[in-house]
């Protein structure tokens, strides 16, 4: 798919109990998740581990977001690579 958009959103300690070790994220594209263009949010608070979180995909498009993270130390963007099915392979 083309043209999806996650854009104009205002996230605060969103996302923070994914999982026993809190690595939930404000923004997280999933499972190869493709062509995203995530424009203009506001990020605030603490939202897990990784605020923004990519796991596999290409083309995803970060622009003109906000992101306070004030004194938490979590990552702005986590990217993680993926071998899942419909996963393109990646060069090494």
């Amino acid at each position: 798919m083309t043209g999806i958009q996650i854009k104009n959103n205002y996230v605060r300690d969103g996302n923070t109990f994914a999982s026993a070790n809190n690595t939930g994220s404000a923004i997280y594209l999933d499972d190869c998740t493709s062509n995203v263009t995530v424009s203009v949010n506001v990020i605030a608070g603490k939202n897990g581990l990784n605020t923004t979180h990519i796991h596999g995909g290409s083309n995803n498009v970060f622009s003109g977001n906000l992101i306070d993270l004030a004194t938490f130390g979590q990552k702005t963007m986590a990217f993680q690579t993926s071998s899942g099915t419909g996963c393109a392979p990646r060069a090494r």
